[in-house]
């Protein structure tokens, strides 16, 4: 076969060669640009139907979010009316599968059907599927876009069918391309034979190079012929091609780096091509727009997120000291947030009957502010926001409120925030941001939520606080106990030592008054039997009735040695024996002060005891009952002298 029609072609002439060249590389030409167009055109149609449909989807929505169950009756025209890329429909359906709303199978359930499961698991997007409810030979490819209704919890879907959505388009874009196709090379076939001559053989060679430049990719240089023939015509409309070619190309590299900003003239308003690349650019050109704002959406939310982490880690430091804590908080704020000035006030509560806002940290343009400042209650702004535990936002600040002073002067700032460091509806203080910029909302946001994790890291702070003081207080106090209780046992040590000496002290006087006693009791024996010898001595005197001639007693004492005829004698005798007895019985004063000084309880033992002071003071009835002991020669004796 193929020599066959190698052999055919070198039976062919030169022109012959041209024209069979040329609408080759034509047709090459245009069958690429064919694939693209038509690539371009599926995609293009993909976009456009995920657009329009889940647009019709949220009108959808809105309608249903204003009903209920009951007026579906009243929705479902609205349904039936809508119709879709020729033939689709829109449709609703239960999360059970139940079909509420459908021009061909409502009041079915189709929760068997695999496409329906896989809608369940998705709540939205696109599925390609048939449907097994038709006809084998009938069934036809469909697309189905769909979206979760939480209200009426049932799936608002536009089903298209395949042919309507992508093959009818693609199909008369190749129509439009096989037209052109054709008519290109019925045109240049008939250019070449009725150009005769060897003057168009050239051209034609260098158009072929042209071409085949362009069948590969590339974009040649426009062909410069002078000649204003046919041939003249077919290579300025050569050039014309690969100029719109090569615009064609600048325009879709420029799309590609998303410079939707220039300019493209379609070679015709039927120019398939161009017009599916301005197309394609609108397309472009709103998902670029739709992806800025999510970009922009996105960084706040990467802001947020990146402030809060950083600030949760800042809260973690310097717990044990609010001065510090505060202003590692707001000098941090001010500097994340490009503003200029601001400050915390804390409420100060040591005295419930007078609680007031304190400045606590102050700051502007990279310094540390060391200021003084109470706020009262319901004073002014600050006082005002503590009060209503409401943000506080200003644009039109009042003159002279506040002073941020820059290079430029002082000036009053251009916007004012004061938020409330709230937490379960308790404020712990305000804090107060100026800046010669507005404030965005999401920014107002941010510092609000930071707000709460203050007011927790400073209630924190605050029983941490309390708790050190308690804690300081309970070791002062358990050191004063302690000290106390060492006091107190050492006065216990102290009084058990005094009791022992006392008892000990006690013992020994006891011992001592009992020897005392006994002493006592052993003179007394000895006076008894001294006063059994006087008398035995008595008797053996020999009294007379006559005065003259008797005797006095004690002059006729009798002792067992001899008579005794002198009464002189016999008081000598009776006092030599009364000697004998006082130096006995003597008890010194000092003996006396001894037992005074070492006890404070009285000598008092049995009826025969005597108190030793008593006797030496020359107490009476003491006398007496010695008088009756010693009998009528008794004598006393007192400090230690004899009688």
């Amino acid at each position: 076969m193929i020599n066959r029609l190698l052999q055919k072609y070198r039976k062919l002439n030169l022109q012959q060669r041209v024209i069979l060249a040329i609408n080759i590389t034509l047709i090459s030409a245009l069958g690429l640009i064919s694939i693209v167009a038509t690539l371009n055109r599926k995609n293009t149609q993909y976009k456009d139907a995920e657009y329009t449909l889940f647009r019709e989807l949220d009108y959808l929505q809105t309608i249903l979010r204003i009903t209920s169950d009951k007026d579906l009756a009243n929705i479902k025209p609205v349904f039936y009316e809508k119709t879709f890329y020729v033939n689709g429909y829109a449709s609703l359906i239960k999360r059970d599968g139940r079909v509420l709303i459908d021009k061909s199978i409502e009041e079915q359930n189709i929760n068997s059907a695999t496409y329906f499961r896989q809608m369940n698991e998705m709540k939205k997007g696109h599925l390609t599927y048939t449907d097994p409810n038709e006809n084998i030979r009938s069934r036809r490819k469909k697309h189905i876009y769909f979206a979760y209704f939480e209200q009426l919890q049932s799936f608002i879907t536009a089903t298209v069918y395949h042919k309507d959505l992508i093959t009818d388009p693609v199909r008369n874009t190749q129509k439009i391309l096989l037209f052109a196709l054709i008519f290109t090379l019925i045109l240049f076939t008939t250019v070449n034979y009725y150009v005769i001559g060897l003057n168009i053989t050239k051209p034609i060679k260098a158009l072929v190079k042209v071409v085949r430049e362009l069948a590969k990719g590339r974009l040649p240089e426009k062909y410069h012929y002078e000649s204003k023939n046919e041939v003249g015509d077919i290579v300025q409309s050569f050039n014309e091609l690969v100029e719109g070619i090569r615009r064609t190309a600048e325009f879709a590299s420029e799309i590609g780096k998303n410079n939707f900003k220039h300019d493209f003239k379609p070679l015709s308003d039927e120019d398939v091509l161009g017009n599916s690349l301005i197309e394609m650019k609108v397309s472009l050109q709103k998902a670029a727009e739709e992806e800025a704002l999510r970009k922009i959406e996105d960084e706040k939310r990467n802001w947020t997120t990146q402030g809060l982490a950083k600030f949760a880690d800042i809260l973690r430091q310097n717990t044990n000291d609010i001065e510090e804590l505060t202003y590692n908080i707001v000098s941090n704020i001010i500097e994340y947030m490009n503003i200029n000035q601001g400050g915390i006030f804390i409420l100060n509560d040591d005295d419930e009957t007078n609680q007031y806002l304190e400045l606590t940290a102050c700051f502007a343009y990279d310094r540390r502010k060391f200021l003084e400042k109470r706020v009262k209650i319901g004073e002014g702004l600050i006082g005002t926001c503590y009060l209503e535990g409401q943000t506080i936002y200003l644009v039109d600040i009042p003159q002279n409120y506040i002073k941020i002073t820059s290079g430029l002067g002082d000036e009053n700032p251009s916007s004012l925030l004061i938020v409330p460091l709230k937490i379960n509806d308790k404020i712990f203080g305000v804090i107060e941001l100026a800046s010669f910029n507005k404030l965005e909302d999401y920014k107002i946001e941010f510092v609000e939520k930071i707000g709460e994790s203050i007011a927790s890291t400073i209630a924190n702070v605050k029983i941490n606080n309390n708790t050190a003081l308690l804690l300081e207080k309970s070791q002062q106090q358990a050191e004063e106990m302690r000290a106390q209780e060492e006091e107190m046992r050492q006065n216990m040590e102290e009084l058990s030592a005094t009791q022992e000496a006392m008892a000990e002290k006690d013992r020994e006087n006891q011992l001592r008054i009992s020897e005392l006693n006994q002493e006592i009791s052993r003179l007394k024996e000895m006076m008894s039997d001294h006063e059994t010898s006087l008398s035995n001595k008595q008797e053996n005197f020999d009294f007379t009735e006559d005065p003259e001639e008797s005797y006095s007693p004690e002059e006729s004492v009798s002792i067992d040695q001899g008579e005794v005829e002198d009464v002189d004698e016999v008081d000598d005798i009776k006092q030599e024996d009364e000697l004998e007895i006082d130096d006995s019985l003597i008890i010194t004063e000092e003996e006396i002060s001894e037992e005074e000084s070492s006890s404070e309880d009285i000598i008092a033992s049995d009826d025969n005891s005597v108190d030793p002071d008593d006797l030496l003071k020359g107490n009476s009835e003491t006398q007496k009952e010695w008088e009756k002991h010693l009998g009528k020669s008794g004598k006393i004796f007192k400090k230690g002298k004899k009688k």
